[in-house]
């Protein structure tokens, strides 16, 4: 403004009809503004610097306007217009009665003429300036103030969305990695205690297939609303996955944590559902460990043996209990070991059969796993999701072989057949893998806008390892490529995956794929080629 201001001066100054007694003086005002516009464009770091200095050049820009009306003829002179240009300067800066006080001021600096000189002012364009000035305050600056107000509304709800899960409000992945590593810093400083409860609803898949997902959201929401009723105003709840919540008791020890998940549980009995809803939970606290993936890890686990346990309870990590769980469950693990291995010779088998599909198991359960790790899970959970990745097409064992190594285009019948595998895969490995695990094999492809298959979930239906899956599938057969696909180099498939951001693929999965490739595009080209 001050640059603008000095060049339009000396320009106008040139005009005949502006010149004036006081030449030297507006030529030297014009001056000023040039070189002090020029300072600050090209040398000081104005947006940065300490907010008196702001006001002081607001002030020595009015006190040189007012000089400058006196220098070119004063009611007579055309200078006004800068005050006009200062106010909506401070209505487009300041707040509201900053703005005010400082238009108020060039207001003041306009009708000085009408004190000091009334007859000329009357007689002279003051009168029209004084207008024209008033009028341009309240409305271009009453305009100034409520865009910007507006603007600042709609970046905090953005802010605000890309932290919160859009169906439960709660917050979402991101934000809870965040918040419990404040939480667990603060702890150690001042040595308190924190607990995490890491909460399950139990038996959620027959919810959605038994009343429909409209009811599955309802449940969550609900949910999510009976747990903001019982914490705290210092605790942190997020919606951590598809049925699953995670709160953070900041001040509380474990056994603290596990009596107020039992008070949730009695509130949940006394609630009226259309069907009954039960919690299981598992609670550690910082006693056991510092790190925040681990103190998760450890709640996990205890989440588990609550599961065992009969479900629609809370436990308590012990280290104890874990091993004595380990003995007892060690027949079950190897019978369930043994399974899982049949179902991964099952998955390569389907592979071999056809060239183009080779090792695809293999490379997206390794993608998965990196993808699981840059959204900030935890190694264990990381290995869930690759264990799921290993025998995500098993269901393809159900698809006919002339269909699958179709080179031409597929008819409507047949595409329906194909996209049976997702749903076929989950029923494979119920009992093998978790409840959760088979989901995200059902899920894997669903589309962000609610196209996909087998159920058309949305963005916000879609757990994370599901999304996760999908964008790591999606990326090998751009890269590995397809009869029906070109095979493409890293680079131009992950700006494919971009381009489908929020539209085939999850926001926070794309994100993931771009932080696991950008740091290794070189290395990664070289492998995949």
């Amino acid at each position: 403004m001050w640059l603008i201001a000095g060049i339009t001066a000396a320009v106008l100054l040139q005009l005949p009809e502006n010149h004036t007694h006081h030449m030297l003086v507006a030529y030297l005002l014009a001056g000023v503004g040039v070189v002090w516009g020029t300072i600050q464009a090209t040398v000081s770091r104005w947006a940065y610097a300490v907010p008196w200095m702001h006001h002081l050049g607001w002030l020595l820009g009015l006190a040189g306007v007012g000089v400058a009306i006196w220098a070119t003829g004063g009611p007579e002179s055309q200078a006004w217009i800068y005050l006009l240009a200062l106010s909506l300067y401070c209505c487009n800066f300041y707040r509201s009665w900053v703005a005010a006080v400082y238009a108020g001021l060039a207001l003041l600096v306009q009708a000085a003429p009408l004190v000091y000189a009334p007859s000329a002012a009357l007689h002279g364009h003051m009168p029209d300036a004084l207008v024209i000035t008033l009028a341009g305050d309240l409305s271009i600056g009453v305009a100034l103030l409520f865009g910007k107000r507006l603007q600042v509304d709609r970046r905090h709800r953005a802010e605000r969305q890309a932290l919160t899960d859009p169906l439960t409000g709660l917050a979402n992945h991101r934000e809870l990695d965040r918040r419990l590593r404040t939480e667990v810093t603060q702890a150690i400083m001042t040595n308190s205690p924190l607990a995490v409860a890491v909460l399950d609803v139990d038996h959620f898949k027959t919810v959605n297939d038994m009343d429909g997902h409209d009811q599955g959201d309802e449940t969550l929401v609900r949910l999510a609303s009976l747990l903001r009723t019982m914490a705290r105003s210092t605790d942190v709840l997020a919606r951590s996955g598809g049925d699953e919540f995670t709160w953070v008791l900041p001040g509380a020890t474990g056994r603290e944590a596990q009596a107020r998940t039992e008070a949730l549980h009695e509130a949940l009995s006394a609630t009226h559902w259309s069907r009954r809803v039960t919690l299981s939970v598992g609670v550690a606290d910082n006693s056991w460990t510092q790190d925040p993936a681990e103190l998760v890890r450890l709640a996990d686990g205890a989440l588990y043996w609550s599961k065992v346990r009969g479900r629609n309870r809370s436990s308590v990590y012990d280290p104890e209990v874990i091993d004595a769980l380990s003995a007892e469950e060690r027949a079950d693990r190897l019978e369930r070991t043994q399974a899982l291995r049949g179902l991964r010779a099952l998955a390569r088998a389907i592979d071999a059969k056809d060239p183009e599909t080779r090792e695809h198991a293999e490379r997206v359960s390794t993608m998965s796993r990196s993808l699981a790790l840059a959204v900030g899970w935890d190694e264990h959970r990381a290995d869930l999701l690759a264990e799921a990745a290993l025998v995500h097409d098993v269901g393809k064992i159900g698809i006919e072989n002339r269909i699958l190594h179709k080179r031409g285009a597929l008819t409507q019948k047949e595409r329906d057949h194909i996209k049976t595998h997702a749903e076929l895969s989950a029923r494979i490995v119920e009992g093998v893998l978790s409840e959760e695990q088979a989901e995200w094999i059902r899920t894997h492809h669903e589309w962000a806008d609610g196209s996909g298959y087998p159920d058309g979930l949305d963005r916000s239906a879609i757990p994370l390892g599901g999304a996760l899956l999908a964008v790591a599938d999606a990326f090998d057969v751009m890269t590995a490529g397809r009869a029906y696909n070109r095979r493409r180099p890293p680079a131009d498939a992950l700006a494919e995956v971009k381009r489908r951001a929020d539209v085939q693929f999850t926001v926070e999965a794309v994100a993931a794929l771009e932080a696991t490739l950008t740091p290794a595009a070189g290395a990664l080209a070289t492998e995949l080629s």
